[in-house]
C-alpha cells in the first residue's frame, strides 16, 4: 500500500524559483487590488467624495488604471498558479508513493477551514474558500487531456457571458437570491444592508466604529454577501477556468518543458496584448458609462471575458520570458511567493488593522498615491519577513501548519 510518511512539502531544490517569483507578483497584485476595492474605501465612496479628497484628475486617472491594468487579472494570474501547483504536487507525490489525490483532498479540506476563518472572522473579501472548493471538483480533471482542458476553459470563460444575459432576460437576480439573505440578516440585527450600492459611501462611517460588535456584525453580513457576489460575477467558472490552464501549465514545468519554451510564450503574450488590450478598454467604457441597463451589463461581461483574463496570461507570459535576464530583480519577490498563504492572510489583517475602526480607521482618508505606496511599502516589508524567516524555517507559518493539518505527525 502506498505510504503518505513522506509526502511533506517539497525541499528548496525542488521548488521552481521564477514560478515562486510569479506567484509573489500575482500576491502584490492582489493586494493592491484589494486595497482599491475594499480596504482604502475609494470605490465606496460617490465621485464628489473620490474629488474632494484626490482631485478630479487622480480619481479619473486611478479609475482607467485600476480597471484596465489591475482589476482581475492578479487573481486571475494566483488562480492559474494554483492549478499548476496541483499538476506538480500529484507529481511529486506520485513520485514518492504517496495516495496524492486523498492527500490533496485533505490539503482541499485544511485550505476550506482556513478560507472559512479568514472569510467570518478577518475580511469578508476572501478567496481562499472558493479555491478550496474548486480545488475538490479539480481533481476530477486530472484525467483529462490538455486539449480537452483548454477548451472546456475557454467554453467556460465565455459561457459567462451568455449565461448573465439570459439570467437579466429572465428576470433572475444574478446572485440567485443570496442578496435577499443578506437583507434579511442585516434587517435581524439592526444594521445596513451592504446590497444597496446607494448606501456604499455610508460604509466609510461605519466601518470607522471602533466597535468589535459593529465590526463582526458587518463581517457576518459580509461573508454572506461574498457568496452572492461571486455568483454574480460568474467568479467561479473563471476560477475553475483559470485552474484548469494551470493544470495544463503545471503538466509542463513537471516535464520541464515550460520555462525554455520561449516560442510558446511569446505565443501566450501576443495573444493576451491583442485580445486583452481592446478587451479592457471595453471593460473600462462599461464601467464609466455604468447604468444597470443590460447593454451595459452585456458589454461589461463581454469586456471582461475577453480582456481581464487574457491579459492576465500576458503578464505572466511577460514575467517568464524577462526572468532569465532579469532574475536577480524579479526574484526579490520569491520569498512572498514561497509563503503566499501566510502572507495573503496578512495583508487581510494588515487592512483591517489600519483601514478599520477596530484599528486605526483609515478608511476614506486615503487617496490612490498614498495607498498604493502605502501597500507597495507593505509588501516590501513582507518580502522582508518572509526573506528572514525562510533562513531559519522552511516555510511560512500558515504554510507549515497546513502541511501539519494535512500530514499529521
Amino acid at each position: 500500500m502506498p505510504s503518505d510518511i513522506q509526502a511533506g512539502p517539497s525541499p528548496v531544490t525542488e521548488r521552481i524559483t521564477a514560478i515562486d517569483a510569479l506567484r509573489g507578483f500575482a500576491l502584490l497584485g492582489v493586494f493592491l487590488a484589494n486595497l482599491f476595492t475594499s480596504f482604502s474605501g475609494w470605490f465606496l465612496m460617490d465621485t464628489p467624495q473620490r474629488v474632494a479628497l484626490a482631485g478630479e484628475v487622480q480619481d479619473i486617472v486611478s479609475a482607467v488604471a485600476f480597471i484596465g491594468l489591475v482589476d482581475g487579472k492578479f487573481y486571475s494570474l494566483f488562480s492559474l498558479l494554483f492549478g499548476a501547483s496541483f499538476a506538480i504536487l500529484l507529481d511529486r507525490l506520485a513520485r514518492k508513493g504517496a495516495r496524492g489525490v486523498a492527500i490533496f483532498r485533505r490539503r482541499m479540506t485544511v485550505l476550506l477551514g482556513f478560507g472559512l476563518a479568514h472569510l467570518v472572522f478577518v475580511w469578508f473579501g476572501d478567496i481562499l474558500t472558493l479555491y478550496a472548493l474548486l480545488g475538490f471538483l479539480l481533481v476530477f480533471l486530472r484525467g483529462w487531456s490538455d486539449r480537452r482542458l483548454l477548451v472546456v476553459a475557454i467554453a467556460l470563460i465565455l459561457l459567462v457571458v451568455p449565461l448573465k444575459a439570459a439570467l437579466r432576460a429572465g428576470g433572475i437576480p444574478l446572485d440567485l437570491g443570496v442578496y435577499s439573505l443578506v437583507t434579511a440578516f442585516a434587517n435581524a440585527t439592526g444594521t445596513r444592508s451592504m446590497v444597496d450600492p446607494a448606501s456604499w459611501p455610508e460604509f466609510i462611517g461605519i466601518s470607522r466604529d471602533p466597535s468589535w460588535l459593529s465590526f463582526y456584525l458587518y463581517q457576518f453580513q459580509g461573508a454572506i454577501w461574498r457568496f452572492g457576489s461571486l455568483l454574480e460575477s460568474g467568479r467561479p467558472f473563471k476560477v475553475l477556468a483559470l485552474m484548469m490552464l494551470g493544470l495544463i501549465a503545471g503538466r509542463r514545468l513537471v516535464a520541464g518543458t515550460l520555462l525554455n519554451d520561449r516560442k510558446l510564450l511569446k505565443r501566450v503574450l501576443i495573444f493576451g496584448l491583442v485580445f486583452g488590450i481592446p478587451g479592457n478598454a471595453l471593460y473600462v467604457f462599461a464601467m464609466a458609462t455604468m447604468d444597470g441597463s443590460s447593454l451595459n451589463g452585456l458589454l461589461h461581461d463581454t469586456g471582461y471575458a475577453l480582456g481581464v483574463i487574457p491579459l492576465a496570461l500576458a503578464y505572466g507570459a511577460a514575467f517568464l520570458l524577462a526572468w532569465p535576464r532579469a532574475k536577480v530583480a524579479l526574484g526579490v519577490l520569491t520569498p512572498a511567493g514561497r509563503m503566499a498563504l501566510t502572507n495573503y492572510v496578512m495583508q487581510s489583517v494588515l487592512g483591517t488593522a489600519i483601514f478599520f475602526g477596530v484599528g486605526l480607521g483609515w478608511i476614506g482618508h486615503l487617496s490612490p498615491v498614498q495607498f498604493v505606496a502605502l501597500g507597495l511599502a507593505l509588501f516590501a516589508g513582507q518580502i522582508l519577513i518572509s526573506a528572514l524567516w525562510l533562513r531559519l524555517f522552511a516555510q511560512g507559518p500558515l504554510e507549515a501548519l497546513w502541511r501539519r493539518l494535512t500530514y499529521g505527525r
